[in-house]
């Protein structure tokens, strides 16, 4: 084998030996050191870390405190302390999530309902192995007894009466009735179009479930014909046979008719007592005392809405009224009253117009005056008292009545006839 040895020194000097192929030989012996060659250009890298050196003289103490060193070993634990006061208690934490059914059991002192009795548990309710009370069948498809919440469920009709059922909060009359498809409800039956069963209905044949009505008949009867969707009056009514004008198959008699006196100026189409053109130019008051009324008959009819009448002196108070006539003839007295002004302030002397209740009379009723003195004093036709022959059908009087009463009860003579009249 051949070696090749490169030595560079300082220098320009190169060798190049070239051995003898052979057995290497022992090392020769270290050479001198060679000069110290050039410096070769700088590296980047730093060198090794050089040896340490000797340990310097201790400096002065300082003042500031060096950093903390790093915590030592846990030491042993110590005995437990006595145990503190209880805190208050905390809010509550948010609900966390719902873990995965566990293989444990719950709580052990909840009330359950078990069908016996359990030693794992200490608040279990034994109900038993089936349901009982008014509960059958099982607990997995439990039944209600037919005889429950104290009474039997049945299909049988029974009234409400008795011990069977009780009521409350219902209205007398109100019955059950449809509020809408799905609603039923307690309602006034008159509100929603049923008529009452005990009103007095005309009825041509009594009704079983009826409890007012009045029989009539199927067709009309007293002095009515026909039917009852066209009734007709029969030709005698009310008295008498209406007769056709122009008729000559009856004869009138007495009494079948009333008309206005003539010769006085006939009828004027509403009522009063006697024609103004008649009037005396004197005035009167009420005769015999205050309190007395006076009833004169009036010669026309018609509807009225005031009366007049002359003050020719005022004084105190007044009333006035209107009567229906009872009887006929000479025989006619003033009956049950139509109308009254009550007690009035008398008016100022003059012509009077006083307003009353709207009524209609017929010819032949009575006009009334009365006063509680005897100084007021009135436009008359006649200042003498009528004697009991001559004021007989025409003129009445009596006494203690003012304000005029509901039925007169008056006595013939001792009138007067005042104009008075109404419209």
């Amino acid at each position: 084998m051949t070696y090749f040895v490169e030595v560079v020194v300082p220098g320009p000097t190169f060798v190049e030996v070239e051995a003898a192929t052979g057995a290497p030989g022992p090392p020769g012996p270290q050479g001198d050191p060679g000069p110290q060659g050039d410096p070769g250009p700088a590296s980047t890298t730093p060198g090794p870390a050089g040896p340490q050196g000797p340990q310097g003289a201790t400096g002065a103490a300082s003042t500031v405190p060096g950093p903390q060193g790093p915590a030592g070993p846990t030491g042993a634990t110590g005995p437990t302390g006595p145990e503190g006061p209880e805190g208050p208690e905390g809010p509550q934490g948010p609900q966390g999530i719902q873990g995965e059914p566990g293989s444990g059991g719950g709580v052990s002192d909840a009330t359950y309902l078990v069908a016996t009795a359990h030693a794992g548990l200490i608040a279990e309710v034994v109900v038993g192995a089936t349901p009982g009370g008014e509960l059958g069948g099982t607990w997995a498809a439990p039944t209600v007894d037919a005889t429950h919440s104290g009474s039997a469920h049945h299909n049988q009709a029974h009234s409400g009466t008795g011990a069977d059922h009780t009521y409350s909060g219902l209205t007398v009359g109100h019955v059950l009735t449809a509020q809408s498809s799905t609603v039923a409800a307690f309602a006034n039956p008159y509100a929603n179009g049923i008529a009452p069963n005990n009103a007095d209905y005309l009825v041509g044949t009594a009704q079983a479930n009826l409890s007012g009505e009045i029989v009539v008949g199927t067709t009309p009867g007293g002095e009515l014909g026909g039917t009852w969707a066209a009734p007709t009056v029969d030709a005698m009514h009310a008295g008498s046979t209406h007769l056709a004008l122009g008729s000559t198959g009856t004869t009138a008699a007495a009494g079948d008719h009333t008309h206005a006196p003539s010769g006085g100026g006939g009828s004027f189409g509403f009522p009063y007592t006697y024609r103004a053109d008649t009037a005396q130019s004197g005035s009167t008051g009420i005769p015999s005392g205050a309190n007395y009324g006076c009833f004169i008959r009036m010669i026309d009819g018609g509807p009225i809405t005031y009366l007049w009448y002359q003050v020719t002196t005022a004084s105190g108070n007044i009333c006035l009224g209107l009567y229906a006539s009872a009887g006929t003839g000479r025989q006619a007295v003033p009956g049950a009253r139509y109308v009254t002004t009550g007690s009035i302030a008398c008016p100022a002397g003059g012509q009077i117009q006083t307003t009353v209740a709207g009524v209609t009379v017929a010819p032949g009723d009575w006009i009334a005056l009365s006063a509680d003195n005897t100084t007021a004093t009135f436009l008359m036709t006649n200042n003498t008292a009528q004697n009991n022959s001559l004021a007989k059908g025409i003129n009445y009087y009596q006494a203690a009545v003012f304000p005029l009463p509901a039925t007169a009860a008056a006595s013939v003579g001792g009138g007067r006839s005042w104009l008075m009249g109404g419209g």
